[in-house]
């Protein structure tokens, strides 16, 4: 008696889905981020991936709308794109980053390239330190100078110091901690007050 054997079936791998790359950095202005996202491989079938948007130095709905959903290439899809929309205040920060993922919840049809299923992306500022009152003087002086340690900017001492105090006080722990300051200082003196009399 001979047995032959019967190969299995090959079946085609799934298709690899991933970031176009794993950052990328924008300025504040820009309305929105737009986010390749690519599918590897066999592409016969359909394939869908969840999204989503996580907080880092930055934070949603301060620089930037949180964004979540569901992408489905097609067969024969092979990109699809993610737009995550950007927050542009009059408020100065220093650069920011927050993630964007690709998630393990509800994928189908295809596999995630662990090294590029998350990226971050920077988000750089285009408003002027301590706050956007004297953008266009300094602006001009600094375009206008050969020299920028030897620029002299045309600006009131006070008026800036009183922007600065402005921008200090817009930050949650520097203000919680003044008030206190304040409000201890005034029960010192009425304190000292009462001794008094």
């Amino acid at each position: 008696l001979k047995v032959s054997a019967i190969a299995p079936p090959i079946h085609s791998m799934m298709p690899v889905v991933q970031f176009e790359t794993h950052e990328m950095v924008v300025i504040e202005s820009d309305a929105a981020v737009h986010v390749s996202v690519l599918r590897i491989g066999d592409l016969s079938e359909t394939s869908e991936v969840a999204y989503a948007t996580a907080d880092g130095t930055a934070l949603q709905g301060q620089s930037y709308r949180e964004t979540r959903g569901v992408l489905r290439f097609e067969p024969g899809e092979e990109t699809k794109t993610i737009v995550v929309h950007l927050i542009d205040d009059d408020l100065f920060r220093t650069t920011v980053s927050f993630s964007l993922m690709l998630l393990t919840t509800g994928l189908q049809g295809a596999t995630l390239n662990r090294h590029l299923k998350q990226m971050s992306i920077f988000v750089m500022d285009n408003d002027t330190f301590p706050t956007n009152k004297y953008h266009q003087a300094i602006l001009h002086a600094t375009r206008h100078a050969a020299d920028l340690s030897q620029t002299e900017i045309q600006v009131s001492h006070v008026g800036l110091l009183v922007e600065l105090f402005k921008f200090l006080w817009r930050i949650p722990d520097i203000r919680r901690g003044s008030i206190k300051t304040m409000m201890l200082d005034q029960f010192q003196n009425m304190f000292m007050l009462v001794k008094i009399l």
